[in-house]
């Protein structure tokens, strides 16, 4: 629910502020899937990206590649894996 609020706040005013490790993978889920909010998305991945540890590393590794799935191109063919979140799942997979 704070990534909501986060989301919807950052429409009518900047919430990059807001954003913290915490918090991070919700908001970059929720900025991802609200589509057209790439400034917050990426600030949300910059967050998570500089708290990666030895401790959350496996636990974001298994988070980044069970968002990944099969999607299909025009032809309705599998385009080859790409994670829920597009881009910022690849991203992460690289970091950890």
């Amino acid at each position: 629910m704070q990534s909501i609020h986060i989301v919807l706040q950052h429409l009518y005013r900047p919430a990059l502020n807001l954003v913290h490790p915490g918090n991070a993978r919700a908001v970059l889920s929720t900025a991802v899937l609200f589509d057209g909010m790439p400034e917050l998305a990426h600030h949300a991945y910059t967050v998570l990206r500089g708290s990666i540890n030895a401790e959350s590393a496996v636990d974001l590794a298994h988070w980044a590649s069970a968002s990944a799935q099969h999607l299909p191109n025009g032809s309705g063919e599998s385009s080859g894996k790409e994670g829920k979140y597009g881009e910022w799942s690849s991203r992460i997979q690289a970091d950890v």
